[in-house]
């Protein structure tokens, strides 16, 4: 490179270079100099692009897509990425545009059916999501995303027995350590089926070992948020909100958070928001322009959302971006009637979850148990310190009590809301909607108590974790008893 300074091909393979070792900001910054050198190849754009997409950056991705496009409108991957980056952005419209973009380019696409199944998993219709993978592998069997797919809604031992077979074919062929770590998760999920526990937890630490290597743990910076806090601006006036009530679920990833907003959206009027940045948004600009309330820069911030229904139709809003927990005093102290309902879980059954899920940046830190562990106990004393504050303000939802005896605690639960019974509450798996997170399939199911004590099986795995919070003398010792 240094006696040709000049040609884009060697940093394109710079690129990839530092891709396979996991440094993705020098991968991002040689991709993005080919893209300056050669602008009409398409091979860096990509590489960029799916810089962004793995720091959860899906509008920057789409964006150097929309740029590779406009150079190369015949490139099958970048239409197959962008598709990807607006169903991320909920644009769904698009979406839709780019996938058959993509079968234009190339019918029968196996990625462009992976893409069609995970919007169809979004949309519940799980029969259809496995047609579609089904398709894809016939198309190609090499295609891990769709393995990893059919793994997460296994419906049979011997579906799982099926996949594993494909699992072990597929890691004895490929050197790739990226496509060790995805199939890695397939196993768990096969092996957890078939009850065979050591080899599960086995799978499941190898794929989040490998995952922290090329995402590494960001523990500090959420300790260090957890624990600055915000700041309520002084000389801001409290104000109920005037068109609506807004619900603010709060918490921890993985604590029940989906199918609470997914029970509490079956209330006629109200909207769920799914997970966002709004409020962090709003309070960075009012402490910015100190004037304006925080109600009102929030409901425009909503209304700018790519949400199928608008915030500002809604008599209810209901808010399930867990990490607000941060914001809870600005929340209470500025809009008089807001909710505040805290997420809660046995931690272990959490962490656990945490290390299933495969949780995308900034949440690195779930794939450490130590590290999920920390920042559990962290959430937990800046929530206790938060109810002693606000009292009856904040209610806190048990996830165990939710599942076990669920009608007892939606009647409480609604109580406090001052919201009026209705069977229909016990029904929200029967509700058409979409749902965009890790939960989409657990929160198409009836309430039930299946995943609680799920930690026990795994208590080998997770004892590191399991003394972290005994430390902590925060939790029910009954509840980390191996």
């Amino acid at each position: 490179m240094s006696q040709h300074p000049g040609d884009h091909k060697a940093y394109q393979q710079l690129s990839a270079a530092y891709a396979k070792e996991h440094q993705a900001d020098l991968a991002l910054a040689a991709a993005l100099q080919a893209i300056a050198l050669e602008p009409k190849v398409p091979e860096p754009y990509l590489q960029a692009a799916a810089v962004y997409r793995d720091w959860n950056q899906p509008q920057r991705s789409k964006e150097i897509l929309l740029r590779c496009i406009e150079h190369c409108p015949s490139s099958h991957d970048a239409h197959l990425l962008l598709a990807t980056n607006y169903r991320a952005l909920r644009e769904l419209d698009r979406f839709e545009e780019a996938i058959h973009r993509c079968l234009a380019l190339q019918p029968g696409s196996p990625g462009a059916l992976i893409e069609l199944a995970s919007l169809e998993r979004n949309k519940g219709n799980r029969q259809r999501c496995k047609e579609l993978l089904g398709q894809a592998l016939a198309a190609d069997d090499e295609k891990i995303v769709a393995v990893l797919g059919q793994a997460a809604d296994l419906q049979s031992d011997q579906e799982a027995i099926d996949i594993l077979d494909s699992i072990e074919r597929l890691i004895s062929r490929s050197p790739d350590r990226r496509q060790h770590e995805t199939l890695n998760f397939a196993r768990f999920e096969c092996l957890h089926r078939l009850g065979d526990v050591d080899q599960a937890a086995t799978a499941l630490q190898q794929a989040n070992q490998a995952k922290l290597q090329r995402l590494p743990s960001n523990k500090i910076a959420m300790l260090e948020r957890i624990h600055a806090g915000a700041t309520t601006p002084s000389g801001v006036a409290p104000q109920a909100s005037a068109h609506s009530q807004h619900v603010f679920i709060v918490g921890m990833p993985r604590s029940g958070s989906t199918l609470l907003a997914s029970i509490l959206s079956m209330k006629e009027g109200s909207v769920d928001l799914g997970e966002h940045g709004a409020m962090g948004q709003a309070i960075a600009q009012l402490n910015h322009q100190a004037s304006g309330t925080l109600d009102g820069l929030y409901r425009a911030l909503l209304d700018e959302l790519p949400l199928l229904e608008q915030p500002s139709q809604a008599a209810i809003t209901i808010d399930k971006s867990v990490y607000n927990f941060i914001h809870c005093n600005v929340i209470l102290d500025l809009i008089s009637n807001a909710k505040v309902i805290h997420s809660r879980r046995n931690p272990l059954d959490n962490i656990l979850s945490m290390l299933r899920a495969r949780m995308v940046a900034p949440q690195n830190y779930c794939s450490d148990v130590v590290d999920a562990a920390e920042v559990i106990i962290a959430q937990e004393q800046a929530m206790l310190g938060f109810k002693e504050r606000y009292g009856e303000r904040i209610f806190t939802n048990n996830y165990e009590q939710l599942t076990q005896i669920p009608e007892h605690h939606i009647r409480t639960l609604l109580s406090w809301l001052d919201w009026p019974w209705d069977e229909r509450y016990l029904n929200h798996h029967r509700k058409d909607r979409l749902i965009f997170n890790a939960s989409a399939i657990q929160a198409r199911n009836p309430i039930n108590s299946r995943s609680v004590q799920g930690w026990r099986r795994y208590a080998d795995l997770l004892e590191p974790a399991r003394q972290c919070l005994i430390s902590s003398g925060l939790f029910d010792s009954a509840d980390l008893t191996a």
